[in-house]
């Protein structure tokens, strides 16, 4: 058994700034010198090569947290629904939605297929934080709303507590397609650089709306499925992958990106310069 505590307003943040990887025979455990703040303390379980866990908020402040209990169960069976907007591009038999979860190294919580009627089942979902996404929903798909029970999720991301909720997908396949080239500094067609589609600030935090794609060998991307909305393009050279999710990484950069404002069934061209990584900046090996 594992005991981790996560900041409250990492949105992505997938290792614990303080954990006990064994917890002693009576199930205590301690977790020292945790500075103030607002917290959530994630407990997991491996048995036979499944992964039980749950979640609970804390304040810390400048007194100890003494008596804290922690109860995993079996997890929760959430049923649920995809609804299309538009031409499904996937065969429906293919599809799987499954639910990334944001305090596992394993990155997702529970998965299962989607009938032909759209319907699923998520079964032993773990108490936790998950955002929705699916295997494959076609190139000029996205995830349009979210429906757990009767909220409407912002960033399709909801909680699972005790038990599980109906949950209802609304997907769009009329998404916005982008292309275009990127060029060096040379002129040249820039092959192998990371072209990123950057949602406006207000929306940063919801990294589905983010979208990435390399440049073939003539410099060229095509980038498809994207939401309605104002976006940055950029494109980096020998850059990490996922570095431009840090804002402070994008702050660096912020007056180097194409501004693009696109609806449903949008195809537009923009034409890149290649940005050179500023000294620091996290590259590929």
């Amino acid at each position: 058994m594992q005991v981790e505590v996560f900041p409250r307003d990492q949105t992505a943040y997938w290792f614990g700034i303080g954990s006990q990887n064994l917890v002693k025979a009576d199930g205590s455990f301690e977790l020292p010198e945790i500075a103030p703040g607002e917290y959530t303390v994630h407990a997991k379980l491996f048995d036979e090569h499944r992964m039980y866990s749950t979640q609970q908020d804390v304040d810390v402040t400048t007194s100890d947290i003494e008596g804290l209990v922690l109860v995993i169960g079996q997890g929760s069976t959430i049923p649920g629904e995809v609804r299309w907007e538009g031409t499904p591009q996937v065969l429906r038999n293919d599809l799987r939605v499954y639910l990334e979860s944001e305090q596992s190294v394993y990155g997702y919580g529970s998965a299962a297929p989607v009938d032909q009627s759209g319907q699923f089942t998520l079964k032993e979902v773990s108490d936790g934080t998950y955002r929705v996404a699916f295997t494959d929903l076609g190139k000029d798909c996205y995830i349009k709303e979210v429906h757990y029970g009767e909220a409407l999720l912002p960033d399709v991301e909801f909680r699972v507590r005790g038990t599980g909720e109906n949950l209802e997908i609304h997907v769009d396949c009329a998404g916005a397609r982008l292309e275009g080239s990127v060029l060096n500094k040379d002129g040249l067609p820039a092959t192998g650089a990371w072209v990123v589609v950057v949602p406006e600030e207000s929306k940063r935090k919801f990294f589905r709306l983010f979208k990435s794609q390399l440049t073939d060998q003539y410099g060229h991307f095509e980038i498809h499925g994207l939401a309605p909305g104002k976006y940055k393009i950029f494109s980096w050279d020998d850059i990490e992958r996922g570095s431009w999710e840090d804002p402070e990484f994008l702050k660096l950069y912020e007056d180097k990106g194409e501004t693009v404002e696109v609806q449903d069934g949008d195809k537009k061209t923009v034409e890149l310069n290649l940005i050179p990584p500023k000294d620091g900046d996290a590259k590929t090996d």
